[in-house]
């Protein structure tokens, strides 16, 4: 989320990072990759499955099969935290914050999940609860610039409770601490954040093949989404549509207020039809809806869906009432997507229907 005072700003702040964008390439180290928390290669992974991984119980561990995937619910929800390091990228220096150049990028990683133990639909997350039974896909969140990734908890802890496990990580320069407006290294770092995701899902991923890991075999790696909101929608939109970035293992994304930004070194030009579900505000002031997600849902290739706020801000669709939808809609997209399960969004047409005008619905499946 990006605090109410810095939200206008960012409307500005979008126009410039078109600029910014060509100046804020991030070198690249020589060497492997190492995770305090997983050894992992960092790897753009334009391949499905688990290819990315290095280590053969990562990749043995995670042949993911339909059969695999748990689709009950609801769970009882726990939360862990981790640490993940990527040695083979730098961060780069931001003068605004004094902030020297780092060897690498650190990414704080909050891991929400299917757990054991009484189901409480409007409890926290349990912390270093026991995961419970089951196979379960993934979904990484990006969150927007000044925000975290445990800012988004009251809405991932919803899907984590429907059957996912949610990685929500924390970016090096555009979270917590980031001078904005007129931060450019931060805001422009978004050309990086991709990268980061990728890294993210290599090493939950790892995880996922360490016997000694608590999630351990829990996860299905051949079914992953992608997700975000605001800079973290933007970023999605670059892991999952642009050339420069493009993850094949993301199965499935939701961008939430976001809008299409040039990376350095790729174009949305042939993008994939990998499905997706924009959300949107129609009196967002930070990210207009006209040149955001108005402007990605004709052209992007189907399936799409798209939830529309006509009276919505930029941060409403998350931090309102409008959570209730956001919410029903995200859940029964990545069931359809992700579980096999297309009938889950035959009931948000009526769902929506019934907000009172909160709400529209529009989807284009074919």
């Amino acid at each position: 989320m990006t605090h109410p005072r810095t939200l206008r700003a960012l409307a500005c702040c979008v126009a410039v990072a078109a600029v910014l964008a060509s100046c804020s390439d991030n070198k690249t180290k020589s060497g492997g990759a190492t995770s305090s928390s997983a050894a992992v290669a960092t790897d753009r992974s334009r391949s499905d499955g688990a290819s990315g991984l290095s280590g053969s119980s990562a990749a043995s561990d995670n042949s993911g099969s339909s059969a695999g995937v748990n689709t009950s619910g609801p769970y009882a929800v726990g939360r862990r935290s981790v640490t993940f390091v990527d040695k083979t990228r730098i961060t780069n220096a931001d003068p605004q914050r004094n902030l020297p150049e780092r060897p690498d990028r650190t990414l704080p990683v909050m891991l929400l999940y299917p757990a054991t133990g009484p189901v409480d639909p409007e409890g926290a997350p349990a912390d270093d609860a026991a995961p419970t039974t089951g196979r379960f896909p993934l979904v990484v969140f990006s969150h927007g610039i000044t925000a975290s990734g445990p800012v988004y908890t009251i809405m991932l802890q919803r899907w984590a409770r429907a059957g996912y496990v949610v990685a929500a990580p924390t970016f090096p320069l555009s979270g917590p601490g980031a001078k904005f407006p007129g931060d450019g290294v931060a805001l422009a770092d978004y050309n990086n954040q991709p990268a980061d995701v990728s890294f993210v899902i290599s090493s939950v991923l790892a995880a996922n093949g360490d016997s000694k890991d608590p999630l351990h075999g829990r996860i299905d790696a051949r079914r992953i989404a992608a997700g975000g909101h605001s800079l973290g929608a933007i970023t999605t939109l670059g892991l999952v549509y642009n050339s420069c970035c493009i993850d094949k293992r993301i199965k499935a994304a939701i961008e939430i207020s976001g809008i299409e930004l040039p990376f350095k070194n790729g174009s949305f030009d042939n993008s994939p039809a990998t499905p997706l579900l924009l959300v949107h505000g129609a009196k967002d002031n930070t990210v207009p809806i006209g040149g955001g997600s108005d402007a990605i849902f004709p052209k992007a290739k189907p399936p799409e869906y798209y939830l529309r706020y006509p009276a919505g801000s930029h941060i409403s669709p998350i931090f309102s009432a409008s959570l209730e939808y956001t919410n029903a809609a995200a859940i029964a997209f990545l069931d359809a997507t992700l579980k096999g399960e297309p009938k889950a969004l035959q009931g948000i047409p009526e769902k929506v229907s019934a907000s009172g005008g909160l709400a529209t619905w529009q989807p284009r499946p074919t």
